[in-house]
């Protein structure tokens, strides 16, 4: 089995090193090809008869070389191949057709309405003219895959489902309650104070400025110490528009931007609350990460909202740019530790129940090895 795809896209990349990781418990061998230098570098020994993981390191949106890539199909001849990004997929999809193979290829879809640009249109309808019956499109939820289905001609029996998988004995209570003082005193935030939390990249589609209205709004209403925390980064110009703007909304005392962090559960454990205030949203993790750690969080109602936190949580999800009832979400949690805690008890059992690495892990070994044995 190969795995391409461009690495260094946050998430993405997370993701599938957490797949790769995990899939090597079942002898599934990793192996790295540079396509800048055009020949395979190793980390481990070959095992005859066991599929091939297989990584094209590239910058972010910079085009694979389709000859050179196709070289190495021919060469190490994979059994299938993963990929975790639209432009891996496309340039897999052709270059298995250069290279003259016929082996699946599966990968992780995340398009759903308010996220697909015109060109992703163009490449999906693609994509499903020259796929093959044997590939499959795995959607991280029900709603994702029915999106799937409904916009392009992939087939019933192409799509399958496979959800994020969390880590939940990292991203656990007492994890979270360690880390929490800590970090805390090194952000130099008060104790008492109460802490909310924003994990996302800084683009428009994240909507960080209901973020900080929301946060003006909790401040006039009796949190006059509250915090916010911006985890994340983006570019040098919006950057310094959300500074200015939090300066002009007064708000400059109250936002703390730490930057784009490589590992999030230290600020996350600082936060009473979290928010996702997203204009759309596919399966964002940070939703996953912060039930696990049984931090609440508030969410704008993206896709897969309810398929995410469930019938008992469902309430956590506000309609599109409600600020006022937002507002009223978050206030009535912070209020109220005892619920705070209630629902942080619901969530993690949620994850643990539905969305753990090893339930993830298991479910892309069952789709490789199923493909395997009918071919």
């Amino acid at each position: 089995m190969f795995v391409n795809d461009h690495l260094g896209i946050g998430g993405t990349e997370a993701e599938l090193r957490r797949v790769v990781d995990g899939l090597m418990q079942y002898k599934i061998v990793p192996q790295i090809f540079s396509l800048e230098r055009g020949k395979p570098e190793w980390g481990g020994e070959i095992i005859p008869d066991v599929p091939v993981l297989f990584g094209g390191r590239r910058g972010t949106y910079d085009p694979l070389p389709l000859f050179v890539f196709a070289r190495a199909m021919r060469l190490f001849q994979p059994n299938s191949l993963i990929t975790f990004t639209r432009h891996a997929f496309m340039y897999a999809l052709v270059s298995r057709k250069l290279a003259g193979l016929h082996f699946p290829i599966y990968t992780r879809a995340l398009e759903t309405h308010g996220l697909v640009t015109r060109s992703a249109n163009i490449q999906l309808d693609f994509a499903a003219r020259i796929s093959r019956p044997e590939d499959r499109i795995v959607s991280l939820s029900n709603v994702l895959q029915h999106f799937m289905r409904e916009h392009w001609t992939f087939t019933a029996s192409q799509c399958c489902v496979i959800p994020l998988g969390i880590d939940v004995t990292r991203f656990h209570p007492r994890v979270v309650d360690q880390l929490r003082n800590t970090t805390r005193q090194q952000l130099g935030i008060p104790a008492a104070s109460p802490v909310l939390g924003i994990i996302a990249n800084l683009s428009l589609n994240k909507n960080h400025e209901m973020a900080f209205r929301v946060l003006g709004n909790l401040r006039d209403q009796g949190f006059p110490d509250i915090r916010l925390l911006v985890i994340g980064t983006g570019t040098a110009q919006r950057i310094e528009h959300l500074r200015t703007l939090s300066v002009d909304m007064g708000l400059g005392g109250n936002i703390l931007f730490v930057g784009a962090q490589t590992d999030v559960l230290p600020y996350l454990s600082a936060c009473d609350t979290t928010l996702l205030v997203s204009r759309a949203e596919a399966t964002p993790t940070v939703v996953l990460e912060s039930l696990a750690s049984e931090i609440p969080i508030v969410v704008t109602a993206y896709a897969s909202a309810k398929e995410q936190l469930g019938s008992d949580l469902e309430h956590l999800a506000v309609p599109q740019d409600q600020e006022t009832d937002f507002t009223q979400r978050v206030s009535s949690l912070l209020n109220d530790p005892a619920e705070r805690r209630r629902i942080g008890k619901l969530g993690r059992l949620r994850v643990v129940d539905n969305f753990t690495l090893d339930i993830a892990i298991g479910r892309w070994r069952n789709l490789i090895y199923a493909q395997g044995d009918s071919g």
